[in-house]
């Protein structure tokens, strides 16, 4: 199959709906001979952090020697990138040939929930080496269960008997909820306390603190949260190397420092600054807010945004409207999605100022027109970031293009003339050019080009 019809076939079944349970999955591995049998794992829940905590923990595996896997979701451009070994995505050719995408080895698997835990479709491996649990809020409630605790059992469903649990700090409903399950599978629970998390320097492009006997860590992920994500992450390799697993401290430094987990207050540009963030509920959205407010404090904002109708986006809403100066509003590409003017009338009701777009590249136009004066957030969906990401640098080109012929326009003739010269001055140093230059002379030397359809060349 070409990757065309691979991504038909995987989603033509998007009609039957997401059914949870395991029968299905365990009836194909059976049918592929059990692959993920021979695989070791560290599986993550959660509602928040399951992405970074697992980047962090899998880039560090790698540093380490080991060949590992990295499986997440949902994707943000392409559905490759759920699926990586050793922090590369798995190719068209493997993801069409399903049957040696799945007999690729790997010494460890770093494994993602999807939804919940206990009925997950990940939660067929056997036994984890190490199972994380992060941080958890409401979702999915009418699923998952409407309080946390009942989300927290759902959750702590990947347990399994005789493994190792570290759980990120919880309200105390939710810690006895995990340790309840832990104590009928006979599972050990490491509770990972923040008061050893030592904060840093702290910038944009990333930010330094201290967790237990590792001193100085550099994160390229910004953010209280992401360093909170690394100390379970940390907590997690501990486990490891006492069941084994040969993991330096210098893998440790080089694994949190080379770790990427794009959409994760990334700069998709400095000047204007424009950042991308995959918040999307109301407990990402306040960690994204108090991020801002810590790393642009006094700033107000033009948040790019785009919700699913299924979120509690009123909260989110409420959240960003203080720091906001307006609002550009879109349909992220989900048929859960929010209608941009819905969202636009949503805002307008709390107080804030919106104006819905018709397509990202409008969106994104728009918001770098306004960012002279107010940095960009584009926030609200998983869906919306992935299209901004793949949007964003064709639209950029246009956008700085168009800003360059509105400038020039505003010269008088004698302005343009001398700033064309400049150029032309500019181009004829290069050496580049001058190859170039001196290829055709050659050619035309030997009969083999007619330079005089040509413009005149300047002297060297």
């Amino acid at each position: 199959m070409t990757i065309e019809e691979t991504l038909r076939f995987i989603h033509c079944t998007d009609w039957k709906g997401s059914i949870l349970g395991l029968d299905r999955m365990r009836k194909l591995l059976c049918l592929l001979d059990n692959p993920q049998d021979r695989l070791r794992y560290v599986h993550i829940a959660g509602t928040n952090g399951k992405g970074s905590t697992a980047a962090i923990i899998a880039s560090i595996l790698k540093e380490s020697g080991y060949r590992t896997g990295l499986y997440t979701s949902p994707h943000l451009i392409r559905i490759n990138e759920r699926m990586k070994i050793n922090g590369i995505n798995i190719s068209d050719k493997d993801l069409c040939k399903a049957a040696e995408a799945v007999k690729t080895a790997a010494d460890i698997v770093v494994l993602e929930v999807g939804l919940g835990g206990r009925l997950d479709a990940t939660n067929v491996i056997k036994f984890p080496e190490v199972a994380v649990i992060t941080n958890i809020g409401l979702e999915h409630t009418e699923i998952l269960g409407s309080t946390l605790e009942e989300i927290a059992h759902e959750k702590a469903g990947i347990i399994k008997k005789g493994c190792t649990a570290v759980l990120y700090q919880q309200p105390p409903e939710v810690e006895k909820a995990v340790r309840d399950t832990a104590q009928k599978k006979c599972a050990e629970v490491c509770m990972v306390s923040f008061s050893a998390l030592r904060e840093g320097a702290e910038t944009l492009d990333g930010q330094y603190f201290s967790w237990r006997e590792w001193r100085d860590l550099f994160l390229p992920l910004t953010g209280e949260h992401q360093a909170k994500n690394a100390a379970v992450a940390l907590d997690a390799i501990s486990v490891l190397r006492e069941k084994g697993c040969h993991i330096t401290d210098k893998a440790i430094r080089n694994g949190l420092r080379n770790v990427r987990w794009p959409g994760r207050l990334e700069i998709l540009c400095h000047n204007p600054l424009f950042i991308a963030d995959g918040a999307h509920n109301p407990q990402c959205t306040e960690i994204l807010a108090q991020s801002l407010n810590k790393l642009l404090p006094g700033r107000r904002f033009v948040f790019l945004i785009g919700v699913l109708a299924d979120k509690d986006y009123g909260r989110m809403i409420d959240t960003l409207v203080p720091m906001a100066e307006m609002f550009l509003c879109l349909t992220p590409d989900s048929p859960r999605a929010l209608l941009a003017k819905d969202l636009a009338h949503a805002i307008k009701a709390k107080g804030g100022k919106a104006t819905a777009y018709d397509s990202v590249e409008e969106g994104i136009f728009t918001a770098l027109d306004a960012s002279l004066a107010f940095p960009i957030i584009c926030c609200g969906s998983l869906y919306l970031l992935g299209s901004v990401l793949e949007k964003f640098q064709a639209t950029a080109k246009k956008w700085i293009r168009k800003k360059k012929l509105a400038e020039r326009a505003k010269l008088s003739p004698e302005d343009r003339k001398e700033k064309s010269a400049a150029i032309m001055n500019h181009i004829t140093q290069l050496e580049s050019y001058r190859k170039a230059r001196n290829i055709f002379l050659y050619k035309a030397m030997e009969n083999e080009a007619d330079l005089s359809s040509l413009p005149q060349l300047p002297a060297s």
